[in-house]
């Protein structure tokens, strides 16, 4: 009778389990949120707990459902362009590296990042005649945030790419890309690429 367990056990056993799902949906993160946000943040998370949702982490943008109020419309529609460029490249990728697309499809995005970083770096460091070095000029600082969302957006493939295809939809079914509008977590991405 030692390999039995007792129905104490089989109930604390049962309780555990049922905590630690409870912690997973309903105490997660210190912020004060709306009541709306809240339910819809713990709906997220069941399916989660569920296996009906993926969980993905990018850390690039905010976690929070904040859009970007200085995107323009130029902003957007060069993003939704550099979104379905990369994408057909990642198919391109995916039929000529079947077994290892990934690595030579991360190193293409890190070196268009590059190239993005060298022209926002002109921008920054460019001595114009006209203007004091800082602060910048309202049409700079358009075409900088410009670049900060675009190798933002790439950063962001960089890191949820390799979550598989589910982690992706999952981020895409929440809103969370760069491309949709989401901000730019302008912290991570000033340690991370310093501007």
């Amino acid at each position: 009778m030692t390999g039995s367990k007792t129905q104490y056990q089989r109930h604390r056993l049962s309780r555990l389990d049922y905590q630690a799902k409870y912690n997973k949906v309903k105490r997660v993160g210190r912020r004060k949120v709306s009541k709306a946000q809240r339910t819809r943040d713990e709906q997220l998370r069941k399916l989660e707990v569920k296996g009906l949702k993926m969980p993905y982490f990018t850390s690039i943008s905010w976690r929070t459902n904040v859009q970007d109020h200085e995107r323009t419309l130029a902003m957007a529609a060069g993003e939704e362009e550099q979104y379905e460029t990369w994408e057909e490249r990642r198919f391109e990728f995916i039929e000529r590296y079947p077994d290892a697309w990934l690595p030579h499809f991360i190193a293409a995005l890190r070196e268009r990042i590059e190239e993005l970083l060298r022209t926002a770096t002109a921008i920054l460091t460019e001595p114009d005649p006209g203007r004091s070095p800082y602060p910048l000029d309202s049409d700079a600082r358009t075409a900088v945030h410009t670049y900060r969302r675009l190798i933002a957006a790439l950063h962001q493939e960089i890191e949820l790419v390799p979550q598989g295809n589910d982690a992706y939809l999952s981020a895409m079914q929440d809103r969370a890309l760069i491309h949709q509008g989401r901000g730019v977590h302008r912290p991570a991405f000033k340690q991370i690429y310093g501007f």
